[in-house]
C-alpha cells in the first residue's frame, strides 16, 4: 500500500490522500484518532535516505550461530546500528551541506527582486514529503462462518480468504520502505 510520509516542523505524518493514517507521536495519535504510529527512527531513515537495517545487513550479513549460541554477524550488526544511531544524533541539528548553502547563496542571489525571506529560501532546500510503501504481512480471515464454532460439528462451512494487513515492528510502528 502506498502513502505519502510528511515532515512537519516537530513530527512525520502519514497519509492517503486526506485521511491520515499515522503519526510518530502517542499523545497526537490518540488525539487526531489516527490508527497507526509511526516510528520516528523509520521516519528518519527515510528522510535521511538510509535505510539502517539493510546497510547493516549488507556490511554483516546474517550467518548460523556458533555452538555456543554466538552469532558474531548479528552482534556486529547490532553494534554498527547504535554507532550509527549515535552520530546521526550528533549531526542531526547539522542538516546542509556546502552544496545546500552554495545553492542558497545562488537562489538568493538570482531572486533579489522577488520578496522571498532567508528562511523560505533554507526551507525550500530540504525535501518535506516522500512517497512510501506500507510494509504488509498476509493473513488468513474468516469470511463466511461463525467465529469459535467447534470443528467437530458436521456440516459446518467456513470461508477464509488471504487478507494484506499492516506489518507491525516491535514497538506495533508501522514498517515504512522507501520507495
Amino acid at each position: 500500500m502506498k502513502a505519502k510520509l510528511i515532515k512537519t516542523e516537530d513530527s512525520y505524518i502519514l497519509k492517503d490522500g486526506d485521511e491520515i493514517l499515522g503519526i510518530d507521536h502517542k499523545g497526537l495519535k490518540e488525539r487526531l484518532k489516527c490508527p497507526y504510529l509511526l516510528s520516528t527512527e523509520n521516519c528518519e531513515s527515510i528522510d535521511l535516505g538510509i535505510d539502517l537495517n539493510e546497510l547493516a545487513n549488507e556490511l554483516y550479513p546474517s550467518e548460523y550461530p556458533y555452538e555456543d549460541g554466538w552469532d558474531k554477524n548479528k552482534q556486529y550488526s547490532d553494534e554498527f546500528k547504535a554507532g550509527f544511531k549515535k552520530a546521526l544524533e550528533l549531526t542531526k541539528d547539522k542538516k546542509f551541506t556546502k552544496i545546500d548553502l552554495l545553492k542558497c547563496i545562488i537562489i538568493s542571489t538570482a531572486i533579489s527582486d522577488k520578496k522571498q525571506t532567508p528562511g523560505e529560501i533554507v526551507s525550500s532546500l530540504s525535501k518535506r514529503e516522500w512517497e512510501v510503501e506500507i510494509e504488509t504481512e498476509d493473513r488468513e480471515v474468516l469470511v463466511n462462518g461463525y467465529k469459535n464454532q467447534p470443528p467437530n460439528i458436521i456440516g459446518f462451512i467456513a470461508d477464509y480468504e488471504m487478507r494484506a494487513f499492516p506489518k507491525l515492528d516491535e514497538n506495533e510502528c508501522l514498517i515504512l520502505k522507501m520507495i
